[in-house]
């Protein structure tokens, strides 16, 4: 076993999947990557942080009995595991016979495929529940609420996803409604993943039976697996072109530019925090101890909240946008930050103008189009951005023009992470600098392992292949932490309607038809944070919040919330630029 160095994991096929016999069994796993040992990290020390919670609501339409139901989402849930196999896998420690990666390499994916359809079966029901109790909308936004502030929901040494279905609302043979709340560990999806492994689910819920039955029998055996196992990002990633003096002044100008970097500037601070925040997190009532573990608790409570812009006032967003020459997305951004500049505004309102601090939205990036991975995604990518610098614009100046002054820098910086430079100018100083776009994944390569460094536990962090490459050349920090975090993800994939619940029921045990109604989705919170996910859709846009409960006051996000959904519902009469 080779010595670490921190340039092992970089587009080097380090992660390549390997076979082996566990037990007398026979089982695929790899080397987890950078960026999936961080989130990873987050799970085995803190109680499942970062964690991706996302419910799903749907419109059914059938005429089975409760066994038969059951039995369809479990065959559903089956084919999902077997087709993304992901879904499959464990996060385990180094076994004794993992002989892959260097001497440091402490955690591994494991996979077990089934050795016959019916174990595939019952391997999954290990990670299904079906809640028995009927719960009213209340009572399933304190479940969604309590699965984010109780213990671990997944246990990363037998799963890192699991499925619970609350009781069907509605008359069987007319319209009825189906929940389903999908909670899964964030080293095996993102906010794209999510969306291809729901989608699919829901087409899976609409296929025969018999179907899903070839499925699960087509897609158990081991060959069968090993065509879907996937790489992380870290093995995609673009190599370094050139000779090895060329890769080593390539890194060295990367480590040179992280040290000499302007550092962005400081951020007003989210004006929802609370003066001090709270030493521990808030212990939930055990009222579903059946199905959720009420003995440990996480460091920090994690809390959502969902803000709906009406349509007349998204419409009104797009025509700003359209004039302004902007996407939607940009248009998003702004709504965020001038709703927090208005509330930062109201706590000081005696604040000198030239005194006020930028607005920065940090935010994730997609990292796939950097290294051309053009496939449906199907596990956790991700990269990290300084984020979005905007000026402070007080509220008594013009709302249109104000916003419009702002989606013109906000469209020009996330362009920076968008655009696809030619060729020919990919030598140019803007393109390979220190936020260039050609320097994006060696930047974000860097910067994870040392983000990896601090997220673990005092006694690892000195452990071989920990060490920052930075050396003394230590990386330039940024003024502040970032106001929050934005995501916005553009238009809705989902479709309403894609499921004719109107129409027909088949015959049998496939008397059944589901059609998409709602969803969302949160993550367990990291310190401080206040993380908004926006997107829209046909009845406008969508603005969906996790944040740190300790940190940040709720009533406040209450009223984070009416602002959100009527800042730009404000008539025009303030004074012009």
């Amino acid at each position: 076993m080779t010595q670490a160095h921190w340039l092992d994991q970089y587009a080097s096929n380090y992660h390549e999947w390997h076979k082996a016999q566990n037990e007398g069994k026979y089982c695929f796993y790899r080397p987890l990557g950078t960026v999936e040992t961080a989130f990873d990290s987050d799970g085995i020390y803190f109680q499942g942080r970062a964690d991706v919670s996302a419910l799903l609501e749907l419109e059914v339409k059938h005429c089975l009995p409760q066994e038969q139901l059951r039995r369809r989402i479990t065959l559903a849930w089956t084919v999902l595991r077997l087709y993304h196999v992901l879904l499959l896998a464990r996060a385990v420690d180094r076994q004794p016979y993992m002989t892959a990666g260097n001497a440091a390499q402490r955690r591994f994916f494991l996979i077990h495929p089934p050795e016959k359809p019916g174990d595939a079966v019952k391997d999954a029901t290990k990670s299904l529940s079906f809640v028995q109790e009927a719960l009213d909308e209340h009572e399933l936004a304190k479940f969604y609420r309590h699965a984010q502030n109780t213990a671990r929901v997944v246990n990363a040494d037998e799963f890192l996803a699991k499925l619970f279905i609350f009781p069907e609302e509605g008359t069987t043979g007319a319209k009825a409604y189906l929940k389903f709340l999908f909670v899964k560990s964030h080293q095996i999806t993102d906010g794209l993943t999510n969306f291809t492994w729901l989608n699919h689910f829901v087409k899976l819920l609409n296929t025969p039976v018999a179907q899903l039955e070839k499925a699960v029998s087509g897609l158990s055996p081991q060959a069968s697996i090993r065509t879907r196992l996937p790489l992380p990002q870290e093995d995609l990633y673009p190599r370094i072109s050139g000779s090895r003096a060329k890769k080593r002044w390539f890194w060295l100008l990367t480590l040179v530019l992280r040290h000499v970097k302007k550092p962005m500037p400081a951020a007003f601070p989210n004006p929802l925090r609370r003066t001090a925040p709270l030493q521990e997190a808030i212990a939930m009532p055990s009222i579903f101890r059946s199905y959720l573990d009420y003995n440990e608790k996480p460091p920090l409570n994690t809390f959502t909240c969902m803000a709906k812009v009406p349509r007349c006032a998204t419409k009104r967003l797009h025509r700003w946008c359209r004039e302004a020459g902007t996407s939607i997305g940009a248009g998003a951004f702004v709504l965020v930050a001038m709703v927090m500049m208005s509330l930062h505004e109201d706590l000081y309102p005696k604040e000198a103008s030239e005194s006020r601090r930028p607005f920065i939205g940090s935010f994730p990036i997609n990292p796939r189009p950097f290294f051309k991975h053009h496939e449906a995604p199907n596990s956790m990518m991700l990269a990290f951005s300084d984020g979005v610098v905007l000026p402070f614009l007080p509220s008594y100046l013009d709302l249109e023009t104000r916003f419009k002054v702002l989606v013109r820098q906000a469209h020009k910086q996330l362009g920076l992470y968008q655009k696809r430079i030619k060729d020919e100018e990919t030598d140019t100083v803007a393109y390979m600098g220190s936020r260039g776009a050609g320097r994006v994944i060696a930047m974000n390569y860097i910067g994870a392992t040392e983000r990896l460094r601090a997220k673990l536990p005092e006694h690892l962090r000195d452990s071989l292949g920990n060490h920052s490459p930075q050396g003394e050349l230590l990386a330039t920090q940024n003024g502040s932490m970032a106001t929050c975090g934005v995501s916005s993800v553009g238009r809705s994939g989902w479709r309403k309607g894609e499921y004719d619940v109107e129409g027909e029921l088949g015959e049998g045990e496939d008397a059944f038809t589901a059609d998409y109604r709602s969803s969302k989705q949160n993550v367990r919170a990291r310190d401080g944070e206040f993380l908004v996910g926006v997107w829209g859709d046909d009845d406008g846009i969508a603005a969906n919040v996790s944040y740190d409960g300790n940190a940040i006051e709720e009533d406040k996000v209450k009223e984070w919330q009416y602002r959100m959904e009527n800042i730009l519902m404000t008539k025009v009469t303030q004074a012009k630029l």
